[in-house]
């Protein structure tokens, strides 16, 4: 239960991490550092660890969500691809398991 709960925490944290960085609905190229940098997060968790898998999933989506009120669809398409193409290239057990 602890390790459930500071993964949780480390996955907030992560997640109000980029909450400071300005967006732009034309400049890609953050939501897709973004999601290179939550895939490697993702990548770096054991797939038997279910209940962290699902926390960081959550959190991804919530910054999905938040990309597209807060910026647009472009921004959080260009999220969700980038971390779909980290998996695919770098953690392809997890890709087939996730994707």
């Amino acid at each position: 239960m602890k390790h459930l709960l500071l993964s949780l925490c480390t996955l907030l944290l992560l997640a109000c991490s980029h909450s400071d960085v300005e967006l732009s609905a034309t400049d890609l190229s953050q939501p897709i550092n973004m999601g290179n940098a939550d895939a490697r997060v993702l990548g770096e968790i054991p797939l038997s660890d279910a209940p962290e898998l699902q926390a960081a999933i959550l959190a991804i989506k919530a910054r999905e969500h938040q990309l597209r009120k807060e910026v647009g669809d472009g921004a959080a398409d260009s999220y969700i691809m980038a971390i779909k193409d980290y998996l695919t290239l770098h953690h392809p057990d997890l890709a087939k398991e996730l994707l």
